[in-house]
């Protein structure tokens, strides 16, 4: 079963999570509340959970979005790609039924 993880910035409503399936993590919840959005808490608290993450060793990322693609890959590197790729590692993830391309 996958586990959802997920950093709460202390001082702002903000949140971001992944979500374990084996070695690989979707990352999903990305929130912001409206009146902290372009501050940077966003980008921030992904890079963070990345980085926390990795140096857990976890050895790939899967942001699933259909409102942040661009942003998401002009931030982090990420770039879009066909959901069969991942459909095998992810097939538990409740998100998958109707999501969007992973990016």
């Amino acid at each position: 079963m996958a586990t959802l993880v997920a950093i709460v910035a202390p001082a702002s409503p903000a949140m971001i999570g992944l979500q374990r399936h084996g070695n690989t993590r979707l990352l999903r919840s990305a929130l912001v509340a409206p009146e902290f959005q372009s501050c940077g808490i966003g980008l921030r608290l992904t890079e963070q959970l990345l980085e926390r993450a990795t140096n857990d060793g976890v050895e790939g990322f899967v942001p699933l979005t259909s409102t942040a693609s661009e942003f998401v890959a002009r931030s982090f590197g990420f770039c879009e790609t066909s959901r069969g790729v991942f459909e095998t590692q992810l097939a538990e993830s409740s998100r998958m039924e109707a999501a969007a391309p992973y990016v």
